[in-house]
């Protein structure tokens, strides 16, 4: 069935569809909406004419496209979201660093091993050892395949019954293959509070950069 899901690149239900619209359409009347909220609330329409003309309600709720509980996928969410406020403190802190807001240093903007590289000597030696285990953990997170543990690792193992093993594709070998990461609720949250405390020291390091920085002051930051 066509559910508009395809066509529309999301689903909704007939509760969800009804609340958003009605929102937008205040903001709208009121005139306090966006250009991207009009658009929004365009498309919301377009999809329910789409309905309309199809003959069929508003679609239910877009199914999971992985194996994972519910939560496991929340947490891998949040993982990547903490992961990215990291890595743009991170670049921030490299800019600072330059002395130079008008050019963009080599780095700004960079992420995963690129960034640790950039970083090496430009933050303690303890905090760079703690990003580069969190984003070496995160390659596993957004570029594995989850496969339920007991399955890999054997009904006897300890581990195989809570958790999943998120297999990546070996990089840079000769002989293609897989290495495992064993993942469960508890890792995901270790490695969110971790990503979360290490964006906290990278902001706080960015704070005594701007103090430093002479440019950085209201005039600048109104530039």
């Amino acid at each position: 069935m066509d559910d508009g899901q395809t066509t529309f690149g999301f689903a909704l239900t007939a509760e969800q569809w009804q609340d958003e619209a009605d929102e937008l359409i205040f903001r709208m009347t009121t005139g306090a909406a966006t250009i991207a909220e009009l658009k929004r609330l365009q498309q919301l329409l377009e999809y329910r004419m789409h309905a309309l003309r199809t003959g069929h309600h508003v679609a239910e709720q877009a199914p999971s496209v992985t194996n994972l509980p519910p939560r496991l996928n929340e947490l891998i969410g949040e993982v990547v979201i903490c992961c990215a406020v990291a890595e743009e403190h991170a670049s921030e802190l490299l800019q600072l660093r330059s002395g130079d807001l008008d050019k963009a240093v080599d780095g700004f903007g960079s992420t995963s091993t690129r960034l640790l590289r950039k970083l090496k000597g430009k933050i303690p030696d303890e905090l760079h050892e703690r990003f580069t285990d969190a984003l070496d953990f995160r390659h596993y997170i957004v570029h594995g395949v989850y496969v339920d543990a007991k399955f890999l690792l054997g009904k006897q193992n300890a581990f195989s019954q809570d958790g999943y093993v998120a297999m990546k594709q070996s990089f840079g070998n000769d002989v293609p293959g897989y290495t495992v990461r064993y993942i469960n609720e508890a890792e995901l949250v270790g490695l969110r509070d971790r990503l979360t405390s290490i964006s906290a020291e990278l902001s706080t390091l960015i704070s005594q950069a701007m103090d430093g920085f002479g440019g950085v002051g209201p005039e600048r930051a109104a530039q």
